[in-house]
């Protein structure tokens, strides 16, 4: 048994030991299991993904702004330092020119109605993401007013840290290998990898879509992850590849996770403070999942923003498919509000060991949840319910 292995069975017995909601597998000394409804049980494997350590090499870019003119000509040239989806013709070829057009529309809207005070608090958290994700950051809160507004109360809240779980990119269908050439090329040119464990790393959904999963580990101590949806073949009427279609390769959706320091131990911030806080300022949340893992994973959505400008003859293009399709279709961009629970910080300092990095106690960014994958049927329930 590997160090990793031997890290994720202390891990185990942390849980069993701290509550009796969690129970051995027969099958694996390092997964827990969990009681759902229905008599039904979760599995959950607590080893962590293996990573080596990437630069953390937005703030080149982002670390020098102050007005909203500097975030948008630092967003440019982040843009322009790597390849994106755009720089590949292949990648680009079922999406309409409006995706361009919709980019053109968040900034034109930032110039209206965001302060260079945001712009500047965008920045500082940007700059401590690798370029890709930052780009998708700087995108995602200029895009809806309440991913802008978690920024903020986490800012003015002591204590409180945010930090990107993960981007949900919409990837178009698997007929043109839409997914598959974006997680190659997030893989070649960005330093994404999959996870080591070959059941983590593609997800396949019974009602027609699917996902490959990437992970990145910065020299900072932040993960980060990805996930890449495409439509499925024969399925013709699923959201994903028309999402694609309209918005390009902007993310469907951010989701944060908020933490807090107490004692010096990183601690999840529940998700139903967090829904309270956004509803208080006007921001409804929708259904959350994930209750049944006891805070291991846990994600509600806030309300879609809805886009009204796309233009009729794509609208119309759509709907030839079902004419349903034209609602699900102007949810373009959600906040997704996610609670993992964190290791101690004594199993974090030796998961981060592991990968080689030296763990500085205190830091905000060396958050590290016991559960860092995804939850298959929770996935599924999330983009259900986005539309």
């Amino acid at each position: 048994m590997n160090n990793q292995q031997l890290l994720a069975l202390h891990v185990v017995d942390h849980l069993m030991g701290s509550s009796n909601d969690f129970h051995a597998d027969p099958r694996s000394q390092t997964n827990v299991l969990l009681e759902k409804e229905k008599n039904e049980q979760a599995t959950l494997n607590l080893q962590a993904p293996r990573l080596t350590p990437k630069r953390a090499d937005a703030r080149e870019f982002f670390g020098r702004v102050y007005t909203l003119k500097d975030l948008i000509i630092a967003y440019d040239k982040a843009y322009e330092s790597r390849y994106f989806e755009r720089h590949f013709a292949h990648m680009m070829k079922n999406v309409d020119e409006y995706a361009m057009h919709y980019i053109e529309i968040l900034f034109n809207q930032a110039n209206l109605n965001t302060s260079d005070d945001e712009a500047m608090l965008i920045a500082k958290f940007v700059s401590d993401l690798d370029v890709y994700s930052a780009v998708k950051a700087v995108e995602s809160l200029l895009n809806d007013k309440v991913s802008l507004a978690l920024l903020k109360l986490v800012d003015s809240t002591e204590h409180w840290h945010m930090h990107v779980d993960h981007f949900a990119l919409r990837a178009g269908k698997e007929g043109n290998n839409d997914a598959y050439e974006l997680a190659q090329m997030l893989q070649e040119h960005h330093g994404y990898q999959l996870a080591d464990r070959k059941s983590e790393q593609f997800y396949q959904f019974d009602d027609g879509w699917s996902a490959y999963v990437l992970y990145k580990l910065l020299d900072n101590g932040q993960v980060l992850r990805l996930f890449v949806d495409q439509s499925d073949i024969g399925y013709e009427k699923q959201i994903i590849q028309h999402w694609n279609q309209v918005y390009g390769y902007t993310a469907h959706h951010m989701a944060a996770r908020v933490t807090t320091t107490i004692s010096g131990e990183h601690q999840a911030v529940p998700l139903e403070v967090l829904m309270q806080k956004l509803e208080a300022l006007g921001f409804n949340t929708m259904t959350p999942t994930g209750l049944y893992t006891k805070g291991l994973l846990e994600q509600v959505f806030t309300v879609p923003k809805v886009d009204m400008q796309i233009p009729h003859d794509l609208i119309e293009s759509i709907k030839a498919y079902d004419s349903t399709l034209e609602n699900s279709i102007r949810n373009a961009k959600l906040l997704e509000l996610v609670s993992r629970k964190e290791m101690p910080t004594f199993q974090a300092k030796a998961w981060f060991e592991l990968m080689g990095l030296e763990y500085k106690a205190g830091s905000k960014y060396f958050s590290m949840p016991i559960f860092n994958y995804f939850l298959p049927a929770q996935a599924a329930h999330v983009i259900r319910t986005s539309i």
